[in-house]
């Protein structure tokens, strides 16, 4: 019995590993992590990272582990993000809510990732003299200035906008955009989106053009 056991464990989690690629991507999209990014919070090689989110390369549990503690999460945890639960939920404790250390920012996720739950909302503090890539996420975001000093939301293409705290914002998905401190003060956001596109394969688009950061540094320079 414990030998039936063990193959089918085993069998399990060779299935699980099938999808272990596009949903690392789907996680590290999530995060708004660039492959550069996540491969030198990991220590993991960048052309490593590509192959297994690609499926040409099957990571090892180590490896794994690697990446996963990078995005403040564990094997366990990313098994069991598809799960769906029988029992509703209505009151999340905070206690039992995830963290995510990024370059830039010290993001907590208030509701968990679950297909039963439709909606996320982050807690996002986010660190000055740091100008992230823009992104684009395949979901509408809405977003609230909770504290803190002012804040620039720099849509792709368009004028920069400066936030007080008590402003929201809105942004369509698809539209490229960026979000950092317009002064040396950190800033505290509330940003809201829905989930469905977590679970069917789509990604967040990163991009990782610094001359537009250096632009946007001119650009804030003159707004001041």
């Amino acid at each position: 019995m414990n030998k039936d056991r063990a193959e089918s464990n085993q069998k399990y989690h060779e299935d699980k590993l099938l999808d272990v690629g596009p949903r690392v991507k789907s996680l590290r999209n999530h995060h708004r992590l660039s492959i550069r990014q996540l491969s030198k919070i990991s220590g993991v090689a960048y052309s490593y990272i590509s192959a297994i989110e690609s499926g040409r390369s099957s990571p090892t549990i180590t490896t794994l582990r690697k990446l996963l503690t990078a995005m403040n999460t564990d094997v366990h945890t990313f098994f069991a993000l598809e799960a769906s639960h029988a029992e509703q939920r209505f009151v999340f404790r905070n206690t039992d809510m995830k963290h995510m250390h990024l370059a830039h920012s010290d993001v907590k996720l208030v509701l968990p990732m679950s297909k039963g739950i439709l909606l996320q909302m982050d807690d996002e503090h986010i660190q000055p003299h740091e100008i992230p890539p823009f992104y684009s996420m395949p979901a509408n975001q809405i977003g609230y200035l909770l504290e803190g000093g002012d804040f620039i939301l720099e849509v792709k293409g368009r004028d920069l906008e400066v936030l007080h705290p008590g402003d929201g914002f809105y942004v369509p998905e698809r539209t490229p955009v960026r979000g950092y401190c317009a002064g040396n003060e950190p800033a505290r956001l509330i940003v809201a989106y829905d989930t469905a596109w977590f679970f069917e394969g789509d990604s967040v688009e990163v991009e990782e053009d610094q001359t537009a950061a250096r632009q946007s540094n001119s650009r804030l320079a003159q707004k001041s």
